[in-house]
């Protein structure tokens, strides 16, 4: 049988006091959200997006890392910003999950669609050939922020789910 724990933030009002289960499940999807904001914090100073020239003999590349590029730091820093809801959530104030899973959403978005377009770099007035190379970083952030969504939408449809239970009776 499961022992009773008191009301948690996405309980809702007037709901009374939900399963052991239902709260770890809530506690650990917001410490995986935490964890994961902080790796994409620390992946952002590895190398996104660099450019390779090729001139005969003659071989160059560059590489930068996510601060380098406007929308990539952008994203890095509304994936960091998730840490600040969930540990509100986790000290019991109440903020809803579709704030968390929008804010995970862009910062993915962002990630993608720099991941797409690469780096921006004008050519044409070069006797060189330019190719645009993704580094791992962008590899990782593009995972990274992809878990962040997922995890932030499976606490959304899980969410929606504990508030259709009938609260739990002690027997």
């Amino acid at each position: 049988m499961a022992t009773q724990v008191p009301d948690f933030p996405d309980a809702g009002p007037g709901a009374s006091s939900r399963t052991t289960t239902s709260y770890r499940e809530f506690v650990v999807t917001n410490f995986v959200l935490i964890g994961l904001a902080v790796f994409f914090f620390a992946i952002s100073f590895l190398d996104w997006l660099g450019l390779s020239a090729h001139a005969g003999a003659f071989e160059a590349s560059a590489a930068s890392d996510a601060w380098g590029f406007p929308v990539c730091a952008i994203a890095v820093l509304i994936g960091v910003l998730v840490t600040v809801p969930a540990v509100l959530r986790l000290n019991g104030v109440h903020v809803p999950t579709i704030v968390i899973v929008g804010m995970c959403g862009i910062a993915f978005s962002l990630v993608l669609i720099k991941f797409i377009a690469g780096m921006d770099f004008d050519s044409s007035g070069f006797r060189v050939a330019v190719e645009k190379t993704r580094e791992v970083g962008i590899y990782l952030a593009l995972v990274t922020s992809g878990a962040m969504t997922a995890v932030a939408v499976l606490e959304f449809v899980t969410e929606g789910k504990r508030s259709l239970e009938p609260p739990a009776t002690g027997c």
